[in-house]
């Protein structure tokens, strides 16, 4: 087998000038090596399998959302999601995922446009290593590439960082280019990718030091007008990001640098996210419980309880051995670096560094040890350290790996024969073993969480993927058919709540969806019976549906990892009393607020009841607030009030805000209602509108009665419910194999 290029280049240049090197040979295509498509095979079948469990929470629905927004609605986004840090995006990966939103609302097509992006990650790894190390360090480094769990978790979901890996690749061609290959017009499009990963995640700018190494090795080849238009394509770039700075009066840029000056500390965390993208099994390795992403499978993996476990059981192992591998493959390139810039004939630094450099392969080598030694960068810092930070930094390792391990076959031929075929067959049986260990833990796991084998608890916030999202609207909107039912409410908290809102609008029956944490929503007795569907970790609300509603429980929604979701089936109950009128098309339904007992602790639920007289049709992105306050902050824990927030309100909707309340509580109570909307920020030109992320309240208004006063007061009385029983008419639901949502009229 023919030696690499830069290899062939290194071994002939030593104590030869750079302009006698001769071209490489011709060798066997890529695309005619049968490992190619087995790297195809795996590729793929590792990031499709289920694709639509791939997780989808707040984060993966804004994005996909507004790219929806834009292009049914005519919303065109100028910024993308938050960060962490309160800074809002650049709007890049939204304009992105337009693509699959113009075909289909459905977000599984945003989940497949980045698998496919991952899918030529890996591709491009072997053509790319190829290309500059040969081919057994190409196959090497793109299998374990293709295999690796905690990789594939970063390449399923509707996230900016899980775009890094291809574009860190396409970089590095395009840094070759210029400074191993010696050729010309590298640095625009080397500044561009940067800007554009950039955008991708913040993480993305410490590649501006790789960037300034490639331009201290080929300078040369720089060509200076390429300067300018690379600022200019900067500033197209950025150029939406830019507008919404400039009337902000540079806000989230002021934000940035106050961020980077807080104060840092040493901490070496990141080193042990760097090592578990090199691992065959998915876990946290810091156990902060605050990664969504790297939920471990329970003990009833199929890992552990099928005869996989015998394969298995060597991930542990076998992780460690490849940290080492990855560990002796820096240290190699460090050693090879040393030792091929010698020069016995001169001594000296300058003649030392002008032999080393003089080398397309230690040119090669040092802009990978540049690149990987960023996370050096890490060690101190201000902030929390999550694993997708160091995404830029993939395929690195397996790049790496990939090197050292083909450098070790070549020194077969200083070996005898028996040793020569040892080493040869002994070193492909490893790599083997390596991907088939890799292989199974990665299978193992989407299998896992296909099937529910984890925990939705073990990080915060809670976890849900994407077809528990629409399993939720379609069996909910299915049943409501079925019955002939005119509406679907959702009485559910946590990061579903958005999720489930975006997806509701393209139901057949119209949907509410309301956050249960502090408040929960009943039809009016004059609109019929509905469906209901509650979160399954509110038990308290069971007692207050018998209470206030003839409800039948007719089965459950199946959350893998989780409690499934109870769902009903609701007819409210008329009330006696003569309603109360406020202003805002709201009225008191009962005089009474009732307390409930909480089990047989000492705190108790009060609740009141409010009528909604005007219907609220469901808006992109906008959310109806109604905020109950009380007059008497120490008898309520939270101190301020009850908030009910909906996607869309009905005529005659019953709203009922719960109070925690300790054990003594007065007689009576002062309430106040406050009534506003929340709404995506908009600047708008004429009929073009451009909007961002973050939300902009109407003008807050107190809710007044007849005689203009806002106090309302009501009498407070205890209510001894029975125990929580609902009646259950069992129907089963089973969730289909692939569920999709209805294309919009």
């Amino acid at each position: 087998m023919d030696r690499p290029p830069l290899l062939r280049a290194n071994t002939e240049l030593m104590g030869k000038d750079e302009t006698q090197v001769s071209a490489p040979k011709r060798e066997q295509s890529w695309w005619q090596s049968w490992e190619f498509y087995l790297i195809v095979l795996l590729a793929v079948v590792l990031r499709f399998y289920r694709i639509d469990t791939a997780q989808y929470m707040t984060d993966h629905n804004s994005l996909y959302q507004m790219a929806h927004d834009g292009v049914a609605n005519g919303l065109w986004p100028i910024t993308a999601n938050g960060a962490s840090t309160g800074l809002l995006l650049p709007p890049l990966f939204v304009y992105l995922m337009m693509i699959p939103a113009a075909i289909t609302p459905n977000p599984v097509a945003g989940n497949i446009l980045i698998a496919l992006c991952n899918v030529l990650a890996v591709l491009l790894t072997y053509v790319f290593v190829r290309r500059y190390y040969g081919r057994v360090a190409g196959t090497i480094a793109a299998l374990l590439y293709a295999t690796a769990g905690n990789v594939i978790v970063f390449s399923r979901d509707i996230w900016q960082p899980d775009m890094l890996p291809l574009f860190v690749v396409l970089l590095l061609f395009v840094l070759f280019r210029g400074v191993v290959e010696r050729r010309y017009y590298w640095f625009l499009p080397a500044v561009l990718l940067i800007g554009v990963m950039y955008q991708f995640h913040s993480t993305a700018i410490y590649l501006v030091v790789l960037l300034a190494v490639a331009m201290l090795l080929g300078f040369k080849t720089i060509r200076w007008r390429e300067l300018p238009l690379a600022l200019l394509g900067l500033a197209v770039l950025f150029a939406p990001y830019l507008y919404l700075e400039s009337l902000n009066h540079l806000a989230d840029i002021h934000t940035l640098f106050h961020v980077a000056g807080s104060k840092a500390a040493f901490n070496g965390d990141v080193l042990q996210h760097y090592r578990t993208f090199v691992s065959s099994y998915v876990a946290d390795p810091l156990r902060t419980f605050s990664d969504t992403h790297l939920i471990p499978s329970n003990d009833h993996s199929i890992l552990l309880t099928t005869p996989l476990h015998l394969i298995a059981q060597f991930s542990v192992p076998e992780s460690w051995l490849m940290v080492v591998l990855l560990v002796a493959g820096v240290l190699a390139l460090i050693v090879q670096l040393v030792w091929t810039g010698r020069s016995p004939e001169r001594k000296g630094l300058a003649t030392w560094l002008k032999s080393l450099l003089a080398s397309p392969w230690n040119r090669g080598a040092i802009l990978l040890l540049a690149w990987q030694g960023t996370i050096l960068l890490f060690l101190r810092h201000s902030t929390f350290i999550y694993a997708h930070y160091l995404l830029y930094l993939i395929p690195g390792p397996f790049i790496i790996i990939g090197i050292l391990l083909s450098n070790v076959m070549r020194q077969r031929q200083h070996l005898l024969l028996p040793g020569k075929v040892l080493l040869h067959y002994g070193l492909y049986v490893f790599v083997g073993l390596v991907v088939i260990i890799q292989t199974i833990g990665s299978a193992g796991w989407l299998v896992d969480h296909m099937l529910g084998n984890f925990n939705i608890n073990y990080a915060r916030p809670q976890y849900f993927d994407l077809a528990t999202m629409q399993r939720l609207v379609n069996i909910s909107d299915h049943m409501a058919l079925k019955r002939h039912l005119g509406h679907v409410y959702f009485d559910i908290h946590g990061d579903d709540v958005s999720s489930v809102s975006y997806l509701a609008q393209f139901a057949h029956t119209p949907m509410e969806v309301l956050d249960s944490s502090q408040c929960m929503v009943i039809p009016s007795a004059q609109s019929g019976p509905a469906v209901y569907v509650t979160d399954p970790n509110r038990p308290d609300l069971n007692a207050l549906l018998e209470h206030y509603t003839l409800a039948t429980r007719i089965g459950d929604i199946p959350y893998p990892g989780g409690t499934p979701f109870p769902i009903y089936i609701v007819k409210a109950t008329p009330t006696s009393q003569p309603p109360l009128q406020l202003s805002g098309g709201v009225q008191l339904v009962s005089h009474n607020a009732d307390v409930f007992p909480v089990g047989v602790s000492a705190l108790k639920i009060l609740v009141t009841r409010w009528r909604i007289q005007n219907a609220q049709s469901p808006q992109p992105r906008t959310t109806y607030i109604y905020n109950f306050l009380s007059r008497y902050h120490k008898d309520v824990s939270s101190g301020t009030g009850r908030i009910c927030r909906l996607s869309s309100t009905s005529t005659g909707d019953q709203l009922i805000p719960l109070f925690l309340f300790r054990t003594k509580t007065s007689r009576s109570l002062i309430m106040n209602i406050e009534k506003f909307s929340s709404s995506p920020q908009h600047y708008d030109h004429g009929s073009f509108k451009m909007v961002t992320f973050k939300n902009i309240d109407t003008v807050h208004t107190f809710l007044h009665i007849a005689n203009g006063q806002d106090d309302i007061n009501l009498t407070t009385i205890t209510v001894i419910p029975p125990v929580p029983h609902v009646r259950h008419r069992k129907i089963p639901i089973h969730p289909p194999v692939r569920v999709t949502l209805p294309l919009p009229a």
